[in-house]
């Protein structure tokens, strides 16, 4: 409210409307008290009422989330990652965004752990799935990581880095025309996808075609 420092420079606000609530919030509009108190009723109920239906929506998405569990930590307090994956909020995104961390420190286990669990609550969810298709295939499970490259194709054909990782699995079981074929179709995609370019030279090197590779 700034309406008293206006004053100090005799400035008033002289707005008209068409309400005595149609001005709420407004930082220049001078109340009375009763007026202010009603406001601020009028809007802890409207901050009240959103808040109860945002709980309810955190609950329908974990059913296994206790009353007491929620209304312990839902304080409008701000958490990490982790620290809502500790409380039990498991979420794709969370789950993808620690697993990430476990990946930079060496602990691939523990991140496909996480992105096992990621897939597994929420199969649609292409980012957590490809970060799991990606860390298999750092720990030399090719076959597993085409699983589920794969199935990001198959429900959205058209992600060009989608077809470039399905290429190096395949390259990495061997099937090197696959994998050919899979690069050329993230470049059809995305003409300036480096990874499956450099792929591309790198079978074609291995398959004795020079030109090809230059």
């Amino acid at each position: 409210d700034v309406s008293k420092l206006m004053k100090r420079f005799d400035i008033e606000d002289d707005s008209i409307a068409s309400g005595p609530l149609k001005e709420m919030l407004s930082p220049t509009k001078e109340r009375t008290p009763e007026l202010a108190e009603r406001e601020r009723r009028i809007l802890q109920g409207l901050v009240d009422e959103m808040f109860s239906r945002f709980k309810q929506i955190v609950k329908q998405g974990r059913p296994k989330l206790d009353d007491e569990k929620l209304a312990g930590v839902a304080t409008g307090q701000i958490f990490t990652a982790q620290q809502a994956l500790d409380e039990g909020f498991e979420h794709p995104l969370l789950l993808n965004v620690v697993a990430t961390r476990d990946e930079q420190q060496g602990r691939f286990e523990d991140a496909l752990r996480r992105l096992s669990r990621g897939v597994e609550i929420a199969p649609a969810d292409i980012p957590v799935r490809n970060a799991l298709a990606l860390c298999l295939q750092r720990l030399d499970r090719p076959a597993e990581a085409l699983t589920h490259a794969d199935e990001i194709l198959r429900r959205e054909p058209g992600l060009a880095f989608a077809h470039a990782n399905r290429g190096n699995a395949l390259v990495a079981l061997g099937r090197l025309g696959q994998a050919r074929e899979s690069h050329l179709k993230a470049i059809e995609l995305e003409p300036t996808n480096l990874a499956a370019l450099a792929a591309l030279a790198s079978i074609a090197t291995h398959r004795g075609e020079h030109a090809d590779a230059r």
